[in-house]
């Protein structure tokens, strides 16, 4: 054909739900705001989460937290067992001595401590492995970044604050981008800042809080922002996708306050869903009650049942005529005492 390839390029790469961790952690710096240099690979990273699974992605930021839970047991029953052999040497130094007799019981106290501080923590951690929403997974970003950095992370609460703006034109096609503040149970009035190209449907942008946000996302950086006069820094996540899954209330109570449109279908929906509820305890007595009468009737049917079975035998039986009436009672009179009063 020509001499000249169609595309020249440094690097193909295959495109995946798991970001490119390295290249971000080698060309974006933490603790500012995101520079011209790193727009490229912020919308390259973005682009990415949006057009592959978000399914998958969850199950990638699941195994890596689970990671992430192992590692912190281990790194405590290593400093566990650092300090059970520090106060194990101790006692060895110990004499018999009476002030010595009194460090020896110090030391097996705080050994006695420390194994119970071990078993309280390991719990925990175990818990985390049971539970993965309830590792504080927000406190873990914030205070070891550079170890989530590039990583795929879930986070689950509420937002209170959704801006839009577009995006670079070189680089997104002037796609809009959503910014979210997300805090969650253990972010301590912390936002978590996330930006996505794409919202639920009906998501409700103006409304002071939303509930039930679920978000899978990267972690881009640490990010420099200004809250009353003073630079604060917040976790930067990039997600392709959000999860919004109101209860029924959360729904009525954003259409009654004018954050969701009366067309619609979510709150069509919470509408048509909004019948009294039976309540747990109502639930347990309607099933005893039915056990009850279940019992009641089968115990009748069955005593029924018998009662027609004994009147049927008494039917069908054979009377026995053989024996005459005056077999049958002559015995008790044959032998009376009275005779006949004679004239």
């Amino acid at each position: 054909m020509g001499g000249q390839p169609l595309v020249y390029c440094d690097v193909v790469r295959v495109l995946t739900p798991r970001p490119y961790d390295a290249y971000i952690r080698d060309n974006v710096r933490n603790r500012r705001r995101v520079s011209e240099d790193e727009s490229w690979l912020f919308y390259e990273t973005l682009r990415q989460l949006q057009l592959t699974s978000a399914e998958i992605q969850a199950g990638i930021a699941l195994a890596d937290q689970q990671l992430r839970v192992n590692t912190l047991m281990g790194e405590v029953q290593k400093k566990a067992a650092a300090d059970r052999a520090q106060l194990q040497n101790a006692l060895r130094r110990v004499s018999s001595g009476d002030e010595d007799r009194q460090f020896n019981e110090t030391i097996q106290g705080r050994l006695t401590r420390l194994d119970r501080q071990l078993d309280q923590r390991l719990n925990r951690y175990r818990q985390f492995q049971q539970r993965p929403e309830a590792f504080p997974t927000f406190v873990d970003v914030f205070q070891h970044p550079d170890r989530w950095q590039g990583h795929l992370v879930t986070l689950r609460g509420h937002v209170r604050r959704v801006t839009s703006h577009e995006a670079d034109p070189g680089f997104f096609n002037s796609q809009p981008l959503h910014e979210l503040w997300l805090f969650t149970d253990d972010s301590q009035n912390n936002p978590a800042v996330i930006v996505t190209p794409s919202l639920p449907e009906d998501f409700p942008r103006n409304a002071p809080v939303v509930d039930s946000v679920t978000v899978t996302g990267c972690l881009f950086k640490m990010y420099v922002y200004k809250s009353q006069d003073e630079n604060r820094i917040a976790p930067l996540f990039l997600a392709g996708h959000i999860d919004w899954r109101p209860t029924n209330d959360q729904v009525l109570a954003l259409g009654n306050s004018g954050h969701l449109a009366q067309g619609s279908k979510l709150l069509a929906a919470a509408k048509a869903n909004s019948g009294t509820p039976v309540s747990d305890t109502m639930v347990l007595l309607l099933g005893f009650a039915s056990l009850l009468v279940t019992m009641t009737v089968w115990g009748r049917v069955q005593r029924d049942r018998r009662e027609s079975e004994r009147l049927k035998l008494l039917v069908d039986e054979r009377p026995d005529f053989r024996q005459t009436s005056q077999d049958m009672y002559s015995g008790p009179f044959a032998e009376s005492r009275y005779e006949p009063t004679r004239g």
